[in-house]
C-alpha cells in the first residue's frame, strides 16, 4: 500500500514522463513546469488517483509491447486483477434498442463469469456495457458469488480524470471510480478533443483479448478501435445487424472481412471457453469443468429446468417450447448449467450431467 508521500511522488513522476514523451501539458508560456507539475499532482491527489506504469505489478499485461505503449496511465478505482480476462464491447453512440440489449446482456453475462468489460465511456453502446457490468457485479456481491472482488469494467477516457464527458455520464463515471476502473494517459484538464479519442482507442483494444463490435456505421470510431486491435493481434467479433440500417453498415462489413459473428451473448462467452480462456461460472467452475467436490446440483434459480433433462437428449428448441423461455435466455442458462456440471452436450441436444 503506497503512502501519501510515495503516491504523490509517483504521480508527479508520471506527469513528468508523460510530458517528456508526448508534450501533452500546456506550453511554458502558460506557467512554469514546476508550477504545472505541482498543480496537476494536487488535482490527482484530490481524486485519489494512482499511476499504472510498465513494470508495475498491477500494470495491465495486455498493454505490454503494444505499438505506442503508454509511458503511464492515470487511474481511479479498483486496481486491475492480474490474469483476469477482458473483452471490449464497442459500438454506436446512437444504437438501436436491439444493439443496446445485446451490449447489456453480453456485459452482464461476461461479468457473471469472471470476465471484465472494457469500453470507452461514450454515449450509447459504451455506456450501456459499463452500466450492465457494474449491475452484474452488484448482484454477484449480494449473492456472495465466486466473482466477488473481480474488476467488472475498465473505462478508457479521452480526457483527464477530472473531466466528465459526455456530461450526462457524471453518475456513471462516479460509480466507475468506486466499483470499476477509469484510466487515461491524459493529465487533468485535458479536454475531449477528436485526436484524444483516436489516440485512446489503441488502449481500449490493447486491454482486451477480444473486441466485440455491436453496431457501427461505415465511418465509426469503433472501426478505428478495430484497426488498432488488428495491429495488436487481438480477435475481432461483430454482431450481425439489419442490412437496411446505416447503424450496422460498418459492423456488417467486418463480418464479410472475417470477423467472428456473434448472434447471442452466450456465443461470446462460448468463444472464450473454446479458446481456452479461464472463465468462472456463477456456480463456481472454470473452463467448463465442475469444481472439485461439485455434485452438479442445479442452482435454485434454474431448478425449474431440472426435470426436463434425462439421459435422452433434448434440443434447445424443444426446451424453449416446454418452458416458454426465449432461446437467447436458454442459451445463457444452458451454458451456466453446463459449466456447473448439471448438464452436458450430447449428439442431438443436452442430457443430464
Amino acid at each position: 500500500m503506497l503512502t501519501e508521500e510515495s503516491r504523490r511522488a509517483a504521480l508527479e513522476a508520471a506527469l513528468r514522463s508523460t510530458f517528456d514523451d508526448s508534450g501533452l501539458r500546456p506550453g511554458p508560456l502558460i506557467e512554469s513546469e514546476a508550477s504545472w507539475l505541482a498543480r496537476q499532482t494536487d488535482r490527482l491527489m484530490a481524486l485519489d488517483a494512482f499511476v499504472l506504469r510498465p513494470g508495475d505489478t498491477d500494470y495491465p499485461a495486455m498493454l505490454v509491447g503494444i505499438e505506442d505503449e503508454p509511458v503511464a496511465l492515470f487511474a481511479r478505482g479498483r486496481r486491475p486483477r492480474p490474469g483476469q480476462p477482458m473483452v471490449a464491447i464497442v459500438g454506436s453512440r446512437r444504437p438501436t434498442p436491439s444493439g443496446l440489449r445485446f451490449a447489456r446482456e453480453t456485459a452482464r453475462l461476461l461479468v457473471r463469469h469472471g470476465v471484465g468489460v472494457v469500453s470507452g465511456m461514450a454515449r450509447g453502446i459504451d455506456g450501456e456495457a459499463h452500466r450492465a457490468a457494474l449491475d452484474a457485479l452488484d448482484a454477484a456481491d449480494a449473492a456472495q458469488d465466486p466473482t466477488t472482488g473481480m474488476l467488472p469494467s475498465i473505462g478508457v477516457l479521452a480526457t483527464g480524470l477530472d473531466l466528465v464527458y459526455p456530461p450526462e455520464h457524471r453518475a456513471l463515471q462516479t460509480t466507475m471510480a468506486e466499483r470499476g476502473l477509469l484510466v487515461t494517459e491524459f493529465p487533468p484538464g485535458s479536454p475531449p478533443l477528436r485526436h484524444h479519442f483516436l489516440r485512446r482507442n489503441r488502449l481500449l483494444s490493447g486491454l482486451a483479448m477480444l473486441v466485440v463490435v455491436v453496431e457501427a456505421r461505415q465511418r465509426s470510431g469503433a472501426l478505428v478501435t478495430v484497426d488498432h486491435a488488428l495491429t495488436q493481434g487481438r480477435e475481432i467479433g461483430a454482431v450481425p445487424g439489419d442490412v437496411f440500417r446505416e447503424a450496422s453498415a460498418g459492423s456488417n462489413r467486418l463480418l464479410t472481412e472475417g470477423a467472428t459473428p456473434f448472434t447471442s451473448p452466450a456465443a461470446v462467452l462460448q468463444w472464450l471457453i473454446d479458446q481456452g480462456h479461464e472463465v468462472v461460472s456463477a456456480g463456481g467452475s472454470a473452463r467448463g469443468e465442475p469444481l472439485p467436490g461439485s455434485t452438479g446440483s442445479f442452482p435454485d434459480a434454474l431448478r425449474p429446468l431440472e426435470h426436463h433433462f434425462s439421459s435422452h437428449p433434448i434440443t434447445v428448441e424443444e426446451l424453449a417450447a416446454r418452458t416458454d423461455r426465449p432461446v437467447a435466455r436458454l442459451l445463457a442458462e444452458l451454458l451456466e448449467l453446463e459449466m456447473a456440471g448439471c448438464v452436458r452436450r450430447w449428439p442431438g441436444g443436452f442430457v443430464r450431467g
